[in-house]
This record gives C-alpha cells, sequence and structure tokens, in this order.
C-alpha cells in the first residue's frame, strides 16, 4: 500500500492548499485529489513542485507499507435473511494473501429524515422522511484505527495513522456503494423521470444532490478514532 502525505505536510506546516496552489501553479482540483488519495498517478512534474516547495524529498512525501487492503461486503441478499451486515477486510503482504479479518453489524430498516437539497457550502437545506439502513456494529468499532492495530494479521505491519484512515475510507467507500446498490431502482427512475427534462446546465448539480440524500440513508455507528 502507498499513500501520499499531502494532508499530513500542510497540516504539519499550517499551510492552505489554495496558497500550495497558487505557489507551485498546480490546478487546485489535482491538489484535492492527490489531498485525499485519490488521484491514481502523481506526475514528476507536479511531484517536483511539491517537493521543492515544502523543501522535502519523495521519500518524505509517500508512505509505504506490504500490506494491501480489499474490503468486500456480505451481499444483499445475505444481509437481508440474516439481519446482519459483515464487512471482511481481505490482506495481502508483497502481493501475497496472508488471511482476513471481519466484522458484523446488527441490520435494520426504519424511518428518519434526510436532506434531499444542499446549499453550495454543502449545508443540507430541506428535508424529508424516507426509508433508511441502520448499522449497529460491536463497540470496539466506534474507534476503528484501534479495532485494526490489535488484528493479529498486522501485528508486525507498523501501519502509520495516515494507512489506517485510508483504510478506514475504504471501508466508508464500501458502505456509500452498498447504499447506492440498495436504491439503485429508486435511482434509475429519478434519472428516467426527473433528471431527463432538466436543462442540461442542472443535471450535474442535481445528480450530486440525489448520490449525497442516498448516501445519508445509512446510519452506523463505526467511527475512525
Amino acid at each position: 500500500m502507498i499513500i501520499n502525505r499531502l494532508s499530513v505536510l500542510l497540516a504539519e506546516r499550517n499551510v492552505r492548499a489554495n496558497r500550495l496552489a497558487v505557489e507551485t501553479g498546480i490546478a487546485p482540483s489535482t491538489l484535492t485529489r492527490i489531498n485525499n488519495n485519490r488521484s491514481s498517478q502523481i506526475d514528476y512534474e507536479t511531484l517536483n513542485s511539491i517537493c521543492n516547495f515544502f523543501k522535502i524529498t519523495p521519500n518524505d512525501f509517500f508512505d509505504y507499507s506490504p500490506f494491501d487492503f480489499e474490503v468486500v461486503l456480505s451481499t444483499e441478499e445475505e444481509i437481508k435473511a440474516s439481519g446482519e451486515l459483515t464487512i471482511f477486510i481481505q490482506v495481502q503482504k508483497f502481493n501475497s494473501y496472508i488471511g482476513t479479518f471481519e466484522f458484523t453489524g446488527k441490520y435494520k430498516n426504519s424511518e428518519d429524515y434526510v436532506p434531499t437539497e444542499f446549499a453550495s457550502d454543502g449545508t443540507p437545506e430541506n428535508f424529508m422522511e424516507v426509508e433508511i439502513l441502520e448499522v449497529v456494529f460491536p463497540d470496539e468499532l466506534t474507534s476503528f484505527v484501534k479495532f485494526i492495530n490489535k488484528q493479529p494479521l498486522l501485528e508486525d505491519a507498523s501501519l502509520s495513522l495516515k494507512m489506517n484512515t485510508e483504510i478506514y475510507k475504504k471501508v466508508e467507500e464500501a458502505l456509500k456503494e452498498f447504499t447506492k446498490d440498495y436504491y439503485n431502482d429508486e435511482f434509475n427512475d429519478f434519472l428516467t423521470n426527473y433528471v431527463s427534462i432538466l436543462e442540461p446546465n442542472q443535471v450535474d448539480k442535481e445528480i450530486k444532490s440525489k448520490v449525497s440524500e442516498i448516501e445519508s440513508r445509512l446510519r452506523t455507528n463505526i467511527m475512525p478514532f
């Protein structure tokens, strides 16, 4: 697993990303992707500019571990049949599978209010009552990083806090994908019956708003720290 430490470097030096963008000429959107570790590659010129700005080497910019992680959830059919949602974290070391650890939460449906529209800064504006998905995990999962570090498979991993956080993000993304899949029929109806009548300049905003609304229907007690 290899990740970049841009968010850590910015925090350590109390530097804002927009200042980094101005002084290096790197597009803010590019820095956002890098900062969130969502960029699949960083070109040499960009890396060189960042290293020169912080006066560091590439070794200081990247964080590496021979461990890799893949997150898999139990299927929707299994979840509905058992009333439980299990998250499997498959572990590789030097590209060889070494094992899987898992944790299970109790699953149920209920009703609650969720935001349906968001302001430009992401603040919810309007709400409606919908079915939501609740998954309650054991108490030790309220601190995911501590839970990860107690796993026998990872005794010699010495994972940094940033790496632990990235593993948590994988779990978070898997749960979001499960939620979107669960409401896939509703989303397709939204695309067919609503988006099709919008003006072209409104489409992206409305789709993003709908995706955010659907993702907000998942309620869980799992937390990173």
